[in-house]
């Protein structure tokens, strides 16, 4: 009977030490919030980079479809993953309004798919048209694009202001 209540005893007394020790050590933990801010920190990584592999003019001629693929120059774009992450991405085609050009009489090609560019869904705010080329996950391995643009006959051959973007 001796021995059960020794055990008891120091059962309790491993509980108070255990419970002061977990009071004690909250105060540190808060103050040295090192791995909530570094878990926070890849919490909206994002593991998906891209490369412009040229410098293609921004410069939209008038060409038929046969004749375009001859002489258009293309945007070629990589986007990859090197981590062994699964990550999605956008490729789209941000458009200016100011652009007074007819957007619907341009032609996009993307890796041989040659389609008008109001095809493609799009989303828009104040300042911009945003045309979504493509979307995918990718894991540890490349995607690589390749774009070309061109007016058709109905195309007013005046100044498109885009970029392509990878989001």
């Amino acid at each position: 009977m001796k021995n059960f209540s020794s055990l008891k005893r120091r059962l309790y007394k491993d509980i108070f030490y255990t419970i002061l020790w977990v009071i004690i050590s909250i105060p540190l933990w808060l103050n040295f919030d090192v791995v909530a801010s570094e878990a926070k920190y890849y919490e909206n990584y994002n593991y998906v980079k891209y490369e412009f592999l040229n410098s293609a003019s921004k410069v939209i001629n008038i060409y038929d479809d046969l004749e375009a693929l001859r002489k258009c120059e293309t945007q070629d774009i990589l986007v990859y993953n090197d981590s062994n992450t699964i990550d999605n991405y956008s490729l789209v085609l941000k458009v200016n309004k100011n652009s007074n050009a007819n957007l619907d009489s341009i032609k996009i090609n993307v890796n041989n798919n040659i389609e008008f560019l109001n095809n493609y869904n799009y989303y828009e705010d104040v300042n911009n048209y945003y045309y979504v080329i493509d979307s995918a996950s990718i894991v540890a391995s490349s995607q690589k694009y390749v774009i070309s643009m061109w007016g058709t006959n109905d195309y007013n051959n005046s100044q498109v202001d885009y970029e392509i973007v990878v989001m």
